[in-house]
């Protein structure tokens, strides 16, 4: 059964062409040595082959001239640029090797190119590209607006039931004090620090005028998250600080739902739940694919806990179906981001070692001793400690 895969337009620095086809080579770089009067032979792994990508382009009739020219000076230029790769996407640090390109007599204007390209990093794998964050960003706006429209569709207050003028009020103050609590774990920057102090006083003083108006407190809601999501320079800390919200609402009280009052409150304290909980998660994935992890260990890591953020969001009953589109539509476009990040991301390996000092090891490994904290953190031990016997540390 035959598969349609979208593509993307083909171009290499900014000069767009038709595809024909695009072979990718890599792999491992083995050599098998065979042995005289045996049958069997044995397989040196010397690392990874980088990725070499090969495109046979079409420039077709449209400006023919002033695009093969272009796409030629480009091909020639040694820096480095971005490769719109057709299946892949797009691509950082790539830098053009040889091209063929043949014209013919019988289809003037109109010409076919075969190119090389190589990646310009320590292991030809692809880096992430800026594209790829933001489609990430793209698709966590969409969660965000469709989270904001079923808070301000869904949540209703009568007045009139005892108790859920009140419960609501509860409820939408600990969205602010959860947020302020959250960001205790790390210091925030001062002037952004401040903003996000006056709107949260804002938004306190004007609670009770907005649970009468739910439009007002789904953009009040969100103006917080944004707001708390730019309060730091780092998007591990981010992540760290927005990480404390996955567990909101876990103390809500429990009631009886015996009655019409009962329902509707029972009804907003979830979906107000719900909504803080997918909004982190939102913005936990945009700062999950930004972060340079030290290892794979702790990417995988980060990757559990949005998983288990995610399952656990995914099956609220209470999510409109576009927001549940939205949220499976983030997971997807962020794990693609972190399985790119992956490949570039240093392994854990175990070693073995005669007694030496941690910071002499990490210098005969690295060349350096910046490692020295990421590697006592990795084996629990202190920084000016020895080693020896078997020893955790990262690939190169």
């Amino acid at each position: 059964m035959s598969e349609i895969i979208a593509t993307k337009e083909a171009s290499y620095k900014g000069v767009a062409f038709l595809w024909r086809s695009a072979p990718t080579s890599g792999g491992r770089r083995v050599i098998p040595f065979l042995y005289p009067r045996s049958d069997k032979q044995a397989i040196e792994d010397q690392g990874l082959a980088p990725r070499k990508f090969s495109i046979t382009g079409i420039i077709s009739h449209d400006n023919y001239f002033v695009v093969r020219d272009n796409l030629l000076r480009a091909l020639e230029n040694k820096d480095a640029g971005v490769l719109v790769h057709p299946t892949y996407g797009e691509i950082n640090g790539v830098k053009a090797g040889r091209y063929t390109i043949t014209e013919k007599i019988s289809e003037l204007g109109r010409a076919e190119i075969t190119m090389e390209f190589f990646i310009e990093d320590s292991s030809g794998i692809p880096r992430v590209a800026a594209n790829r964050t933001s489609q990430v960003r793209a698709a966590s706006d969409a969660l965000n607006g469709s989270l904001s429209a079923d808070l301000s569709e869904g949540y209703t207050v009568t007045s009139s039931f005892t108790g859920n003028f009140a419960s609501a009020e509860e409820g939408a103050v600990d969205v602010a004090a959860s947020m302020t609590d959250a960001i205790k774990k790390i210091e925030p920057l001062t002037d952004k620090l401040n903003t996000f102090r006056g709107q949260v006083t804002a938004y306190t003083n004007n609670i009770t005028a907005l649970i009468q108006e739910p439009s007002n407190l789904a953009d009040s809601v969100g103006l917080l998250f944004s707001s708390m999501n730019d309060l730091y320079a780092a998007p591990g800390q981010t992540l760290d600080v927005i990480a404390g919200l996955f567990g909101f609402g876990a103390d809500d009280p429990v009631f009886a739902q015996n009655t019409a009052g009962r329902i509707e409150r029972k009804r907003n304290q979830d979906l107000l739940r719900a909504n803080i909980k997918a909004q982190s998660l939102s913005y936990a994935y945009l700062n999950a694919v930004q972060v340079e992890y030290d290892s794979e260990t702790a990417l995988n890591a980060v990757n559990d806990d949005l998983e288990a953020q995610y399952l656990d969001a995914r099956q609220n009953e209470l999510l409109s179906n576009e927001t549940l589109l939205n949220l499976d539509a983030l997971r997807v476009e962020a794990n693609a981001a972190l399985s790119e990040i992956l490949l570039n991301t240093r392994k854990v390996i175990t070693i073995e070692t005669r007694q030496i000092p941690l910071s002499v090891l990490v210098y005969q490994y690295y060349g350096s001793t910046d490692l020295v904290p990421t590697i006592a953190v990795l084996n629990n031990i202190q920084q000016n400690a020895f080693v020896s016997g078997q020893v955790q540390i990262l690939t190169e």
